[in-house]
């Protein structure tokens, strides 16, 4: 049915599909174990890939054993190909679930409900630090220019004053006290962020502690340091456009600093405008695998009581052998005294290497 160079084609494709497929396991194992954000997005995308390729790898093997027989065995080929896909990629993830501990699933499906609270609540953590950091940069500068103003009354662009701390000199200083008040303002609102996320945390992501930390981020969200800070930031850049007033003496003065104006800018695009939370508190979705899989079991054995000899069975041979000891409790539960596996594998899930095994 296919010629010679389609065939070299095809096997050219089932070759790649697999490096590929290979490639993309071993990215999902690495996001798997390292700690990067949204490290389990990149498994679950690595995984749907990797399935995707391996698919594609195993329906053109069929067609090469088959396709030179005629287009109803190619047809016939696919078909199984697919069957046999399909039921390994249930083993694997009956296999994937069985292997991953409860805690981490429960754990990673928390995360993931809460994440459009925490996401917004981390990045603004990052966002007031860094607008501390500005903010003592903001209050700095303006120490060095309330100095200049008293040497040589330069701080302000094209002006030269009195040698004395007059009216600008003393702006300069009640700007540096004011950045400065602000950063600890930030700083600690920051804090507070990140320790709704880690008291969310630490108390296991329940369905109260869900509902405190939103309430708290809702609180956070709307806290009145924030509009202190923008307003300030906004009188403060307009000031050096269209004037100050020296609240000492009641007179108006100008003062242009671009650099200053910069500076405060920069603050003020780093706070950035309000989070977006979500309207209502996340909901707790509870894993339960486990009783899924032992539901399954019970089910296997009635079935097979139901149509055998009306006799229970007493024990069965695992796929491919695989052993842990949930799976073990759950046959043990199901009236199974016996399961059948090879010994390297039961020696594995027993914590002893092939070196240990007995001849």
């Amino acid at each position: 049915m296919f010629s010679s160079n389609t065939l070299r084609g095809l096997f050219a494709l089932k070759m790649i599909a697999s490096i590929v497929s290979g490639c993309m396991t071993g990215w999902a194992v690495l996001a798997y174990i390292s700690t990067q954000t949204n490290a389990y997005e990149v498994v679950l995308i690595g995984t749907i890939l990797g399935m995707a390729f391996l698919q594609i790898g195993i329906l053109v093997f069929w067609a090469l054993v088959f396709g030179s027989y005629g287009f109803r065995v190619s047809l016939l080929a696919f078909a199984l190909g697919l069957g046999f896909s399909a039921v390994s990629v249930i083993f694997a993830a009956g296999s994937w679930t069985l292997a991953i501990d409860r805690s981490n699933l429960q754990e990673w499906q928390d995360e993931r409900q809460t994440a459009e609270m925490t996401g917004p609540l981390g990045k603004l953590n990052q966002r007031l630090r860094e607008f501390s950091t500005i903010m003592q940069r903001v209050a700095m500068t303006a120490e060095n220019r309330a100095a200049v103003e008293k040497r040589s009354g330069r701080s302000c662009q094209g002006m030269q004053n009195l040698r004395s701390c007059g009216p600008i000199c003393r702006m300069r200083l009640r700007h540096k006290a004011k950045s400065h008040d602000l950063s600890v303002k930030a700083s600690r609102l920051a804090d507070r962020a990140i320790g709704i996320v880690e008291e969310l945390r630490k108390k296991g992501y329940s369905q109260d502690a869900m509902t405190t930390a939103f309430k708290n981020a809702t609180g956070l969200a709307y806290d009145p340091a924030f509009g202190e800070i923008r307003s300030w930031l906004d009188n403060a850049v307009q000031g050096f456009s269209s004037g100050f007033t020296d609240p000492d003496t009641g007179k108006a003065f100008t003062c242009r600093d671009p650099h200053f104006v910069r500076l405060l800018k920069q603050a003020a695009k780093t706070i950035g405008k309000p989070i977006e939370l979500p309207a209502t508190p996340p909901k707790r979705i509870e894993v339960k695998y486990i009783h899924s899989v032992s539901k399954v079991v019970h089910d296997v054995v009635e079935a097979i009581f139901s149509y055998s000899m009306d006799e229970l069975p007493t024990g069965f041979w695992p796929a491919e052998g695989a052993v842990d000891e949930k799976s073990v409790a759950i046959y043990k539960e199901a009236g199974l005294r016996w399961i059948a596996t090879d010994e390297a594998i039961l020696m594995r899930s027993m914590g002893y290497d092939d070196s240990q095994r007995s001849n």
